[in-house]
């Protein structure tokens, strides 16, 4: 194939003195060779602009995602019922301030059900008319049983906790809240004071914790169970 050659005007002579010369460009090589322009680029504009357009999106596609994973809340506990915790602040923390972190979550929540278990072991005390805190042997005995209690609570609420939201923990916790709340009401109407006195603090804990765990309206269907079988046995708190 010829390769292209330039091509001069034709010249007017009417036209000579008053115009500059024509002269006809075929190809790009013409125009680089014409202007002494080495840095025209060999890509269209058109397509530059595109792929800078490409490249912002992508851009902002990624801080977008950068922003979301630094704004996900985070997840202290898995299905194994272990606790764990995946955020970005707990990796930060070393051995010893996750130890502290952990005892702090344990107190908060072990020291308002550990207070119940000594108000109800005081209550039963007060309702057989013996004597509460006269005494050094019975402050110790109150203290004590409530402190025995503090390893059964400590395991629910390592094992069980994390399984608040599932369905399974949600009706065996029902069923469990209506056999405790029942049986109590049986024992304090039907048993001795010294059985009551053993069994009732502990129990009444245990249902409290219960309720805490459940949702409302499952706490509030088994209190209505619980009292429609204590006015059909006609029993009395």
């Amino acid at each position: 194939m010829a390769k292209p050659t330039r091509r001069s005007a034709k010249k007017n002579p009417s036209s000579v003195g008053k115009h500059p010369q024509i002269e006809e460009l075929d190809n790009l090589q013409d125009v680089r060779t014409y202007v002494s322009a080495t840095g025209i680029p060999d890509t269209p504009l058109v397509q530059k602009i595109e792929e800078l357009q490409n490249q912002r999106r992508q851009h902002q596609q990624q801080q977008q995602q950068q922003q979301q994973q630094q704004r996900e809340p985070p997840k202290r506990y898995r299905k194994t019922g272990q606790s764990k915790s995946t955020d970005e602040e707990d990796e930060e923390l070393t051995p010893v301030g996750q130890f502290m972190f952990d005892v702090l979550d344990y107190s908060t929540y072990l020291i308002p059900i550990i207070s119940v278990h000594v108000v109800l072991d005081i209550l039963v005390r007060i309702q057989y008319s013996e004597e509460t805190f006269e005494t050094i042997a019975t402050q110790r005995d109150v203290f004590y049983r409530a402190v025995m209690a503090i390893p059964v609570f400590a395991i629910l609420h390592f094992y069980v906790h994390p399984l608040r939201e599932t369905r399974i923990f949600r009706i065996a916790s029902f069923f469990a809240s209506v056999f405790t709340g029942g049986y109590l009401l049986y024992a304090s109407n039907e048993e001795g004071y010294y059985y009551v006195m053993k069994r009732a603090p502990p129990l009444g804990t245990l249902w409290v914790w219960m309720f805490v765990e459940m949702e409302w309206q499952w706490s509030a269907t088994s209190l209505v169970v619980i009292a429609f079988w204590m006015w059909l046995k006609d029993y009395s708190i």
